[in-house]
């Protein structure tokens, strides 16, 4: 609901000028703060146009009734029930779903997803499903079963080379025999282990119609080698048709270069398509394991690599019946407009009928392109063993996965959470102190300094980590851009830390204390900016090779935003622009237009390779304190808004060696103003940012700071300057001797000019300090 500017809202009024009114008679028309449930809704119905109605109007529930889609679920797969009310009032059933609470009578067999209701197959077996509301039950009987998955065709492209290309050979499907051999229409190279396609010659596979009919799910197989850059629109594998137009449909497949399968079941196919996969290019990859499961009647599609898992999606609506396995090709796309081959080599294609499991795939990546074990389909065997991993540092902000190794009776060392498409059944994983450490979906997350355990149990066995959380050293003020302290009509917007002065371009002025940027025309490229001086960036002392680049940098400011932007306009902008005007090798924060997106890039142009997202609209905000945190070698950027964390983006691969700082702009094509900016080197952790908010944009962060500590009703309660930002308070029983200990309960909170934190006078000596 942020997203909805609600400024101009209408009855019976479109916001689109061009659309009708309309003849209508209104009773009643109410709004509500917040979601109406179903009996509420009812109740409303009850009581009519003239009183406000409740689930009280409904009457009392005399029954309910659990409906499920499929009495039989694929083990993996989920289902979403459906429960209704039949009530003394309503002569219609109404929908409380979202009210009754649902549980299983086998949990080893059924889970329920407790935010949603939804019911999860997470093993074999039957189970009841109980729905209840106000005393009132009702059961179904779910029966999960295995997915069975079948090797139906394999080629080991260990044919004959003719000698003469190969022009219309074929390949042999060495399990399910001739009728199914896949041909080469263009040729192609047969080394007696390995097939080799080549671009240049518009070479691929083609298999024969049908290949996949009648599948419910399938798994998809290869070992390749991608030898050198793959075109930009490829499909190494693809399995649908083709309309008149020359657009693939009803199909499913593998893009190498954008890093994901998908499956869709319109014309054209891209229209509503369901796509998984985080890998990235497969350009230059060698002898590269890839397994992709369509499992769409479990509502799941997942891509392997090497045995890892490295996407999935969970909620796909298409079916295997969407697909119509018309065209069936290896290393060609079923749109005309792409390219039509590659340059790959493939030693072995296998496909399945049914779904391999995440641990079948393992095993098979173990083993290799030569051989298939039967444990592939028959499972690993028994669980043996388990051990845990998980970082052992992280600062504030930084993830870090944990890792529950399985040693099975044929397969070991095997990642239960991380390559699992669904939380396995009865696994829990908690840590100690939640004031240290976060966990989701795989991940731990730094909160504040000090150190906790996560702790896995699963099947009986429990697992514990030790994590210490430290903050990030303080940020060092690089550069600072003071505008309050400018005279009106400056030409030069003066840096008092290292004298990188800036200068105005276009319109852009200094008048009241804030530099102004009109940019009124919105052009493009924007006339009204601050240019700052190449190498804001360096120094000479940090940074990787021969980059001196931060290895870290935070850019921080308080600035007003006109309630209109043009789309693409920036606060700031720091790196390169190529010859054809594209952004490049950069820093930013822009699309300040849209949903403000905040990145970096090592690519020219900067659309090519960059990791970005967005943190909402600042349009119309009047001295918002904004802090965007470049953090490569934690792997994450943030960004906040009036010390508040808008939004964060993990993984970061990219590093400031990449960004060439050569052209840098302060507001460009931004209306508004600015008062204050500065650039950080090194990282501004949340502490540093909330305290900074309380400071303002006259007074900046300091590590010369001291530590009070005040005795009352049997509380000790130390403090320090706020300005002190992420200082770390630590303890010991002796200055002498012992270890000195991060104090993380309770967390230090701000109050006034000060950080406090109250802990209980327990008796004896005790030494305090703080550090960074």
């Amino acid at each position: 609901m942020s997203s909805v500017s609600n400024q101009l809202n209408y009855i019976a009024k479109s916001l689109y000028t061009g659309d009708s009114y309309m003849d209508i008679e209104l009773n009643e028309f109410r709004i509500w703060n917040g979601a109406l449930n179903g009996l509420q809704v009812a109740g409303c119905d009850v009581a009519g146009p003239d009183t406000v109605g409740s689930a009280a109007d409904a009457g009392t529930i005399t029954s309910i009734q659990l409906s499920v889609p499929a009495y039989q679920l694929i083990q993996g797969g989920n289902e979403m029930p459906t429960v209704t009310a039949q009530t003394s009032v309503l002569p219609y059933p109404v929908t409380i779903t979202r009210l009754a609470t649902l549980s299983s009578g086998n949990t080893n067999v059924i889970t329920i997803n407790g935010a949603n209701n939804q019911i999860m197959a997470v093993g074999q077996g039957s189970a009841n499903v109980i729905a209840a509301y106000g005393g009132v039950y009702s059961t179904q009987v779910v029966t999960v079963v295995q997915p069975v998955a079948i090797l139906s065709h394999r080629y080991s492209f260990s044919d004959a080379d003719n000698g003469s290309g190969n022009i219309g050979s074929t390949v042999a499907d060495s399990v399910g025999g001739p009728a199914w051999n896949g041909m080469l229409p263009n040729g192609g190279g047969l080394t007696g282990s390995q097939l080799q396609l080549t671009n240049a010659s518009l070479q691929y596979v083609k298999l024969p119609v049908g290949i996949i009919s009648n599948y419910t799910a399938v798994t998809i197989e290869a070992w390749a080698t991608f030898p050198d850059t793959l075109p930009g629109a490829c499909f190494f594998f693809a399995f649908g048709n083709q309309d008149g137009s020359g657009l693939g449909n009803n199909y499913i497949y593998m893009q190498p270069t954008s890093g994901h399968i998908g499956i869709g079941g319109n014309d054209p196919g891209y229209v509503g398509e369901e796509d998984a996969g985080t890998y990235g290019n497969l350009s230059s990859h060698t002898n590269l394991h890839i397994t992709a499961v369509f499992n769409p009647q479990a509502n799941w599609i997942a891509v392997y690599t090497n045995g890892i898992l490295a996407g999935k999606n969970t909620a796909t609506t298409w079916q295997m019946n969407n697909v119509s396995s018309v065209l069936n090709y290896i290393g060609r796309s079923l749109y005309s407009g792409d390219s039509q081959s590659m340059d790959v080599n493939v030693d072995e294609y296998r496909i399945y009928s049914g779904a391999l499991t995440p641990q079948g795939i393992a095993i098979s990546d173990a083993a290799g392109p030569n051989s298939i074990p039967a444990t592939v389909t028959n499972g690993p065997g028994a669980l043996l063993s388990l051990s845990i991993q998980a970082p052992a540092t992280l600062q504030p902000l930084q993830t870090g996965p944990v890792k529950l190794l399985a040693n099975y009776a044929n397969l070991s060392n095997w990642d239960i959470i991380g390559n699992s498409i669904f939380p396995p059944a009865g696994l829990t994983v908690s840590v100690s102190n939640t004031n240290v450490l976060a966990y989701a979906n795989g991940n731990l997350t730094g909160v504040n300094a000090g150190t906790a355990s996560v702790i896995t149990v699963y099947e009986g066995l429990t697992n514990t980590a030790s994590v210490t959380v430290a903050q990030a050293a303080a940020p060092i003020l690089a550069h600072r851009y003071s505008f309050f302290n400018e005279p009106s009509g400056s030409l030069i917007a003066t840096d008092s830390v290292a004298g990188f002065n800036g200068t105005l371009q276009g319109s852009a002025n200094i008048t009241g204390g804030q530099l102004v940027i009109p940019n009124t025309a919105q052009a493009a490229p924007a006339p009204d900016y601050l240019l700052l001086p190449n190498g804001i960036l360096t120094n000479s002392v940090d940074g990787i090779g021969t980059n001196f680049n931060f290895p870290a940098v935070t850019v921080e400011a308080w600035a007003t935003f006109a309630p209109s932007q043009g789309y693409w306009a920036a606060l700031f902008d720091f790196g390169y622009t190529d010859a054809g005007g594209a952004g490049a090798f950069d820093i930013h924060l822009g699309q300040l237009g849209g949903s403000t997106v905040y990145g970096i890039s090592d690519s020219d142009n900067a659309n090519n390779h960059n990791q970005s997202t967005t943190a909402g609209s600042v349009r119309g905000m009047t001295n918002v304190h904004i802090v965007v945190v470049f953090n490569p070698t934690a792997g994450y950027l943030a960004c906040y808004t009036n010390g508040v964390l808008a939004s964060q983006i993990n993984g970061i691969t990219i590093s400031m060696a990449g960004v060439w700082g050569t052209l840098n702009k302060v507001g460009a094509g931004m209306q508004g103003s600015i008062s204050e900016f500065r650039i950080y080197n090194g990282v501004m952790s949340p502490n540093d940012v909330a305290a900074a908010q309380v400071l303002g944009q006259t007074q900046v962060l300091t590590t010369n700071v001291r530590l009070v500590a005040a005795a009352s009703a049997g509380n000790v309660t130390l403090s320090w300057p706020v300005a002190g930002g992420a200082f770390t308070l630590q303890s010991n029983p002796s200055l002498t001797s012992g270890t000195w200990q991060t104090v993380s309960t309770p967390a230090a909170q701000i109050a006034g000019n000060l950080w406090q934190v109250t802990l209980p006078n327990s008796g004896g000596s005790k030494f305090y300090r703080l550090a960074r």
